[in-house]
């Protein structure tokens, strides 16, 4: 998100692999990579232009999957509260976010989480000629980004935190 809106790429293209468990390969290991390709029309070029989203990853966890769409849904909602997008750090609790995704509040759930952010933080999305630049008005040839570039994520350990008090989990947006 970009000034409180959303961005309409990561909207427009899958941003996971399509079917929810992870997909693997003739020797039984995760996918690393999966490319999606289609055309858009160039009215300038007046033809249709290929253009195509590589998500990459050099996690042992593979890429995400449509699961791991609703947990960047939830990272998201906390921001607009607390800083409304201003900051690329965004403080939340597990907890707050399992109830906002209707998850059992245990280690299970933890543990789940935390692959799930260790996925989404070593994906890398590859544009090319499917990156639209809204201040230029056009479609970038290459653009590479990331989703999380670093998160810690903390367990409460004793006790209720207090009023006010930052909660120690964050993740801060690429």
């Amino acid at each position: 998100p970009v000034g409180g809106r959303d961005h309409l790429n990561l909207a427009e293209h899958r941003i996971s692999v399509l079917p929810r468990r992870q997909p693997v390969d003739e020797q039984g290991r995760k996918q690393d990579e999966v490319t999606y390709r289609s055309t858009r029309y160039d009215p300038v070029a007046k033809r249709r232009v290929p253009r195509s989203v590589t998500l990459t990853t050099n996690s042992r966890l593979g890429l995400p999957t449509p699961a791991d769409e609703n947990v960047l849904l939830a990272l998201l909602y906390p921001a607009p509260r607390q800083n409304g997008f201003s900051e690329s750090k965004v403080h939340f609790t597990p907890h707050e976010l399992f109830v906002l995704m209707r998850w059992s509040t245990n280690s299970r759930s933890y543990e789940r989480f935390r692959n799930v952010l260790e996925r989404l933080s070593a994906l890398r999305l590859i544009y090319r000629n499917a990156w639209w630049d809204a201040q230029k008005r056009g479609f970038e040839t290459e653009f590479s980004t990331g989703l999380i570039a670093s998160y810690k994520l903390t367990r409460q350990s004793a006790g209720r935190r207090r009023k006010g008090e930052t909660p120690p989990s964050w993740i801060a947006w690429n």
